[in-house]
């Protein structure tokens, strides 16, 4: 055996920017946009009479994609507003969500 080559350590990383933990979103964004979630969401909250309008802001969402970023969210495994910021900075996963641009936790209030 002294001929036998060593092997050497080998490292596992997931440091990729193009690698994603939420790969399975892919199936709900496109649910969600074969189905116009957001859009008839948008239309059924500008329909009620009841409520406020609800304020969309320059750089973030309408209130569908509020809720649809939200849900998606807690898909993954995310239970507070802050873990939208978890979503925000999965950059590989923007292709798969329903909403490209997922709101900041303190526009999301």
């Amino acid at each position: 055996m002294n001929g036998a080559r060593r092997l050497g350590r080998i490292e596992v990383r997931a440091d990729d920017p193009s690698l994603t933990g939420h790969g399975g979103l892919v199936v709900i964004g496109d649910l969600a946009e074969r189905l116009g979630l957001l859009e008839l969401i948008d239309g059924e909250i500008a329909r009620e009479r009841r409520a406020r309008p609800v304020k969309t802001r320059r750089r973030g969402v309408s209130p569908g994609g509020l809720l649809v970023s939200l849900a998606e969210c807690q898909l993954v495994g995310g239970a507070f507003f802050d873990h939208l910021e978890d979503q925000r900075a999965d950059r590989a996963g923007v292709v798969l969500r329903a909403v490209g641009e997922v709101p900041s936790a303190p526009a999301a209030l």
